[in-house]
């Protein structure tokens, strides 16, 4: 392979690496699939349909996840999570679903996907705020 070549595929891999989409974390249980779409703080919801057709129906609007955004108000100042640079965004598995945890240096948002038992269908959301900062402040939670 050429020297030019070479820097044209170097250059091609970079180009397309900027241009994948965030990571997914998927989890499964039951009927149910979850994905959070780490980088951008959203989730989409499925219910399958049977694993021989291989098919889902979407609980939300699946082509456009932003649809399942949340934003926090703190002290009259919005932040819409998964967007904001003043939080830093971690999705992560537990032993009964998943959770997006957002902090700043002022607040710690919990939001907890818990699925149900293995004989229902469905997912518990949770949201949980923290306040982190020495001072009491004031903060409420947006959901879509």
């Amino acid at each position: 392979m050429s020297y030019i070549k070479r820097i044209a595929a170097v250059i091609l891999f970079f180009l397309l690496g900027g241009l994948l989409p965030p990571a997914a974390l998927e989890v499964r249980q039951g009927r149910m699939k979850l994905v959070l779409h780490e980088g951008i703080g959203r989730f989409s919801l499925y219910l399958l349909t049977g694993e021989s057709q291989g098919g889902t129906v979407p609980l939300f609007v699946d082509q456009d996840p932003r649809t399942s955004g949340s934003s926090l108000v703190v002290d009259n100042r919005i932040y819409r999570l998964g967007e904001s640079s003043e939080f830093h965004e971690q999705a992560e598995m537990t032993a009964k679903g998943a959770r997006f945890v957002w902090e700043s240096k002022k607040v710690r948002v919990l939001q907890e996907f818990t699925f149900l038992g293995n004989h229902e269908d469905g997912v518990i959301l949770a949201t949980t705020i923290g306040n982190l900062s020495e001072h009491p402040i004031s903060a409420g939670l947006r959901y879509c």
